[in-house]
């Protein structure tokens, strides 16, 4: 018997003995009971109910006749339709809970505990998917390649991608992703995504109590002490490796990377960048286009931008920013 396909099958939602039966018909063709039973190593007084469950669920046929002979339904058809009433079983799933739950006001931190490499990477490439505005994210090469898909689209959607890669640089990989803003480190490190300053995963990797060790976090207050990490202890020690050739019509929302790229990228005031503004003034949203002027950073302290539309001036800080004019939601360089 193949453990690998064994394995394979119930990850379709078999048992262990509706897995081996079905692999037993695949590997081996037409079998009748007493030859299912040898060949999966099943107890005999369970092999027609075995069977029938999964005639029922259309992955095994059998001949006419009195003398029965059994076969697997042609893998693609039978497990396609499984494929298939999971993902109209998820659609009504999603439905309903969006229908019928109800929303909390709680303002408690939000920590999800994840231990497996497989609901990480699955759990990561959702919020590269959902991302609208930005995405930050530190991984090794191995990780890079299982997320290369997922962050080439978001690139291509027009989405901020700016990724430290570490300890190894390949070249030919990392030209893939142009388009993104990308840095390199030496060293081990923390694998961190951060998509639109809103939520957050960092992953631990192997410990000695646990393997694939990750949290996920949706709370503000912790994103943003998260990118503050991210920025002091994985990106600014990282060297350039490529930027994007034009950042016009990029979005970005976390002040400290707009400004990092404003700096590399253009001779500002010289350079005239052109920007739109969402965010909030005094309690209120504000909606500001205008050209910047000025790059402020004190370092462990804050980063800010002036610009000035008109004869006026405004100073643009982080989204939690209490000493600039406008605390910044997300901005789009026009050019």
């Amino acid at each position: 018997m193949s453990s690998e396909l064994f394995g394979v099958l119930k990850d379709f939602g078999l048992t262990n003995y509706e897995a081996r039966v079905l692999e037993a018909l695949l590997l081996n063709g037409s079998l009748n009971p007493g030859e299912i039973v040898t060949a999966a190593g099943i107890p005999q007084p369970r092999v027609y109910d075995i069977i029938g469950k999964l005639k029922e669920k259309g992955m095994v046929e059998e001949s006419p006749g009195k003398k029965k002979v059994f076969r697997a339904r042609d893998i693609e058809a039978s497990l396609g339709m499984r494929v298939k009433e999971l993902t109209d079983g998820i659609a009504k799933i999603k439905k309903v809970v969006d229908e019928t739950r109800t929303s909390s006001l709680s303002a408690k931190p939000y920590l999800w505990l994840m231990e497996n490499e497989r609901v990480i990477i699955d759990e990561m490439k959702e919020r590269i998917d959902n991302a609208k505005d930005e995405i930050i994210i530190s991984c090794t090469k191995m990780r890079l390649i299982k997320l290369r898909s997922n962050i080439l689209k978001a690139i291509s959607r027009g989405i901020s991608v700016a990724i430290v890669i570490f300890p190894e640089v390949d070249k030919k990989l990392l030209d893939e992703f142009r388009g993104a803003l990308i840095k390199v480190r030496s060293g081990m490190s923390s694998e961190v995504i951060i998509t639109d300053r809103e939520i957050a995963i960092i992953s631990i990797g192997q410990t000695i109590a646990r393997r694939d060790y990750a949290i996920l976090n949706d709370e503000d207050e912790i994103t943003h002490i998260t990118g503050y990490f991210f920025y002091h202890t994985l990106w600014k020690p990282a060297q350039f490796f490529s930027t994007p050739a034009s950042i016009s019509k990029l979005r970005f929302r976390s002040m400290w990377l707009l400004c990092d790229i404003l700096n590399f990228t253009y001779n500002i005031p010289k350079q005239e960048v052109r920007c739109k503004i969402n965010g909030w003034r005094a309690g209120k949203k504000i909606i500001l286009n205008g050209v910047v002027s000025k790059i402020e950073i004190v370092d462990g302290l804050k980063h800010s931008i002036y610009v000035s539309r008109g004869k006026k001036s405004y100073s643009v800080g982080g989204k939690t920013a209490r000493d600039e004019d406008i605390a910044l939601e997300k901005i789009e360089i026009l050019g």
